[in-house]
């Protein structure tokens, strides 16, 4: 993939152990400068209900997309992800 191919991607995302979203805010920032195109949270897992009320209110995504405790997740069941 060429740099201007992946600048013109929309980076799909999935997070274990998410917390409040760390990386989605640097992924947020390269968009902002431009370094990337997008970037789209596909999932992410998180078991504490404090930062889960967080992530999804700074993230602005959906409680849906919280698979929960990492114990419970099979990797078939899995979307594919760039990161």
């Amino acid at each position: 993939m060429t740099n201007e191919e992946f600048k013109n991607k929309i980076i799909k995302v999935g997070t274990f152990f998410s917390g409040i979203g760390s990386p989605e805010k640097a992924l947020e920032r390269l968009k902002n400068e431009r370094y990337i195109n997008d970037y789209k949270v596909e999932f992410f897992s998180e078991i504490d209900k404090n930062a889960i009320k967080s992530y999804c209110a700074i993230h602005d995504v959906d409680e849906k997309l919280n698979y929960g405790s990492i114990t419970d997740i099979k990797g078939e069941d899995l979307p594919y992800c760039d990161l």
